[in-house]
């Protein structure tokens, strides 16, 4: 798990905006996503910026050098 403090960064240099009630409902996915356990899963309707809200977390993990596994359960995804 990352400490807040790293995914606020991470939040911080994403140059992303988390305004607004979907925003912060975005944030607080990312934080528990961030902080959480080792596995957590994050789920959502199409076009809801599930890929736009892992940004900072990828960069985040991608800088402490770990690797990192996604996965697509969509038919258009898998084809």
């Amino acid at each position: 798990a990352l400490a807040r403090s790293d995914v606020r960064r991470a939040v911080r240099q994403s140059g992303l905006d988390f305004s607004g009630e979907h925003g912060r409902a975005q944030l607080e996915a990312i934080y528990r996503l961030g902080t959480g356990g080792r596995l957590t899963a994050f789920v959502a309707a199409a076009g809801a910026g599930k890929t736009t809200a892992l940004q900072p977390l990828v960069a985040e993990w991608t800088r402490e050098g770990r690797t990192l596994y996604g996965t697509a359960l969509a038919s258009r995804q898998s084809d």
